[in-house]
């Protein structure tokens, strides 16, 4: 075990190593013009971009249910906001604001 260990102790950086993600053609700041040349030179097609899925798509998707609509009266709920970072008893005070709110069609 100690011989493993060392083993995996090889692949941890020293303090303040500069570490390299990617480079070459796949660096961030030539990616955009390499990329392309690599496809050509590789005879590829460029790839078709993904069409992003927001998170009310992946819910319905998933759960066969839309997350705006309401479960107690079927009305539509509008998206106000998102809120990071809270413990739970921020939450539990944004939660108990946010039932508080009524709200005012446009």
């Amino acid at each position: 075990t100690e011989e493993r260990v060392a083993r995996l102790k090889q692949h941890i950086p020293e303090k303040f190593f500069k570490m390299v993600r990617y480079f070459g053609f796949l660096a961030n700041r030539v990616c955009g013009e390499k990329l392309p040349q690599v496809y050509r030179a590789l005879g590829m097609d460029k790839p078709e971009a993904v069409e992003k899925v927001c998170y009310a798509q992946m819910v319905k998707q998933f759960l066969s249910r839309d997350p705006f609509e309401c479960v107690l009266c079927g009305g539509r709920m509008v998206y106000h906001r998102a809120i990071a970072g809270l413990n739970v008893s921020g939450l539990k005070k944004n939660v108990r604001d946010i039932s508080l709110l009524r709200y005012m069609p446009a």
